[in-house]
């Protein structure tokens, strides 16, 4: 016996998502390597940053770009300071 299908719900539901908790990532320029050169790290190799990257970063959640930053210190620990936070809606993330 089938059953008939639910009706779907006219509008969407809320969702409090301000209490919900993302990984925010901060992405340092870095060097261009080729493939090959990639292939080839190893542990213990370092990366540097471009002269005059001057540490800024990308702040990003997922692929949702959300600023830019700079790389400090603070009391002993690694700190980002936010320089330009990207206008977002509200409503459903968008950039405005």
């Amino acid at each position: 016996m089938a059953h008939p299908a639910l009706p779907l719900p006219r509008r969407a539901i809320d969702v409090p998502v301000a209490t919900a908790l993302v990984a925010v990532e901060a992405l340092l320029p870095g060097p261009d390597l080729t493939a090959a050169d990639v292939l080839a790290l190893k542990e213990g190799d370092l990366l540097l940053a471009p002269i005059g990257s001057n540490g800024g970063l990308l702040l990003q959640a997922g692929s949702v770009r959300l600023g830019t930053a700079s790389l400090g210190a603070v009391s002993g620990h690694l700190a980002a300071r936010v320089d330009e936070v990207s206008r977002r809606n509200p409503r459903d993330g968008s950039s405005e």
